[in-house]
């Protein structure tokens, strides 16, 4: 088998903006995860700060432009802080749908059959 496919960086986006990018099924049993895991407000304020503090002048560039305005500045680092917001919850997401999707058995007859 060979799978083929594309990749989006979600990093900066919001619901809204996942949604648009996601095929309606996914985006549906996405939504449904994001809905019945979503964290309290009061414990991710914290790394909304530290995320919005270190990524400020992505956002800021962002609007100057949209009113035709450029600047230039610093590019971000990889070691940037994630997204606490929507975007956070895709890894595990992702994770949950691989769990159902593929039984314990599967996974154990896999392993059998390609252990060297």
């Amino acid at each position: 088998m060979k799978k083929k496919g594309a990749g989006f960086n979600y990093r900066f986006d919001n619901l809204n903006r996942i949604k648009r990018r996601m095929s309606k099924k996914s985006f549906d049993s996405f939504y449904n995860y994001y809905i019945n895991n979503k964290r309290n407000i009061l414990k991710v304020i914290k790394a909304w700060i530290r995320y919005l503090w270190h990524t400020k002048t992505v956002y800021l560039n962002y609007f100057l432009k949209k009113i035709g305005i450029s600047i230039k500045s610093k590019p971000l680092t990889a070691d940037c802080f994630s997204n606490p917001g929507a975007p956070s919850y895709l890894f595990n997401w992702g994770v949950d749908e691989m769990i159902k999707r593929y039984s314990e058995a599967d996974i154990e007859k896999w392993w059998k059959n390609n252990s060297y």
